[in-house]
């Protein structure tokens, strides 16, 4: 589990016929921990010298199998948000060793939970998906609006966040060495948006 203390500036601006959504950007404090661009490393559990057609799906968890844990101050927010919204963006590459012929599909989705592990708690509208190839890469972007659980946890000051990439129909054959996938993912936005009524 990583950590990270986020001080975020709060922006409130008001209209005439309203208050527009105050926004929290995250994306400053992830680069000053260090946190908004990470490698990977991972074993896959599958068995050496294996049709990959025989085994079903895999699944991985990024950064980690406890997802990314931060904690910010809480946002002093002027009333109870009607809704909160991630907007989000991060762009990942991966490379598979130890296999050959690798084919199926890859879907990537977003989570987001009060605390780790944060896999029962998909964000909504934050997936992709596609062709699975030996080498390549995918950008997982979108606007997610919370739940309660989520949005409680905006509130609290701490989330856990974590991106699943699963890999569906897979054809291949793993050779005589541990199958692995490493790559490198970034964070290229991630922006709150609370609404009021």
């Amino acid at each position: 589990m990583k950590r990270a203390l986020f001080l975020i500036p709060l922006a409130l601006v008001f209209s005439a016929c309203g208050p527009l959504p105050v926004t929290v950007d995250l994306l400053p404090a992830l680069r000053d921990a260090g946190l908004d661009q990470q490698a990977f490393h991972r074993a896959l559990d599958v068995p050496q010298n294996t049709d990959l057609s025989t085994i079903g799906n895999l699944a991985l968890n990024l950064p980690s199998d406890d997802g990314l844990t931060v904690e910010f101050p809480a946002p002093n927010l002027p009333a109870s948000p009607a809704s909160l919204v991630l907007d989000f963006k991060a762009r990942v590459n991966y490379n598979f060793d130890c296999v050959s012929g690798l084919g199926g599909t890859l879907r990537a989705t977003g989570y987001l939970a009060p605390e780790p592990p944060p896999w029962d708690a998909p964000l909504s509208g934050l997936a992709t998906e596609i062709t699975l190839e030996p080498s390549g890469g995918f950008v997982l972007e979108g606007r997610a609006a919370l739940d309660r659980d989520q949005i409680q946890a905006i509130l609290s000051g701490q989330a856990t966040l974590g991106i699943r990439i699963e890999l569906e129909g897979l054809t291949g054959q793993t050779e005589n060495c541990t199958p692995t996938v490493s790559g490198s993912y970034e964070i290229e936005r991630a922006v709150i948006e609370a609404r009021f009524l």
